[in-house]
């Protein structure tokens, strides 16, 4: 049997994107914040539910689904340099 070796490719660029600067929101107290937050899904929620044709009975449902729209996790991909660190939201 005749074997040669692989060749790979071992610089292949990697898909480059310009880093985006993301602003960080500085709060009194975290308390604050979930308050807001809390606010947001509920105001959320009731428009599920008023657009929903005013159904009881979904409380739950429409409160969940208002959860996913405003809390979400995003997807993260880091990367490690030797002088930086680059971080790329999907």
């Amino acid at each position: 049997m005749n074997s040669k070796p692989i060749k790979t490719n071992s610089n292949k660029k990697r898909n480059t994107r310009m880093a985006t600067t993301l602003p960080v929101k500085k709060t009194e107290s975290i308390f604050d914040e979930l308050q807001q937050m809390h606010g947001r899904i509920m105001k959320r929620a009731f428009e599920i539910f008023d657009g929903n044709g005013h159904t009881f009975g979904r409380d739950l449902e429409d409160w969940l689904q208002a959860e996913r729209e405003l809390v979400t996790k995003p997807s993260i991909e880091l990367e490690e340099g030797k002088l930086a660190c680059h971080v790329w939201f999907h």
